[in-house]
């Protein structure tokens, strides 16, 4: 008998009222650091680091989200941003311009999950922290992925 051992990927806000998960043996598309203005301003960090995942596979099982509409995006589509509204930790965010998609903000994952966590894509280098270090940037098929904007690259 074979047993499956590959578990969910979960995570949730600082204070445990909101949760989350992946389905087990959902791969992300991306790991991603992010240097634009919006994600700097909302993580109320110098970059963001999140990976970005199929929708289909990500599931809110505890709590109730808030959210914000940032509509001051590149694109000109909004950004809505997925937070705790008891503690504030940022959550996730998804993007009008692909619906399909979930971005998952690395440091809302369980700790079992973000100490894994590897960038493989660098976007908005044109807004990077000038006393930021180069970060190494895990190659996906065989390719370096560093834009000087975003978003995706896609």
């Amino acid at each position: 008998m074979v047993v499956n051992t590959v578990k969910a990927t979960t995570g949730g806000c600082h204070c445990g009222q909101v949760r989350y998960k992946l389905d087990a043996g959902s791969e992300p598309m991306f790991g991603l650091i992010c240097h634009c203005s919006n994600c700097k301003k909302l993580s109320g960090s110098q970059m963001m680091c999140a990976s970005v995942y199929s929708k289909s596979h990500f599931t809110v099982n505890k709590g109730e989200p808030a959210q914000y509409a940032d509509t001051q995006t590149d694109s000109g589509k909004p950004a809505t941003r997925y937070f705790c509204p008891k503690c504030g930790s940022q959550l996730y965010c998804t993007m009008a311009f692909n619906e399909k998609l979930v971005i998952v903000f690395s440091g809302s994952l369980d700790e079992e999950f973000s100490r894994k966590w590897k960038p493989n894509k660098e976007q908005y280098l044109c807004r990077k922290t000038d006393s930021l270090p180069d970060f190494r940037i895990v190659e996906k098929a065989g390719l370096p992925m560093k834009h000087r904007k975003g978003p995706f690259g896609f």
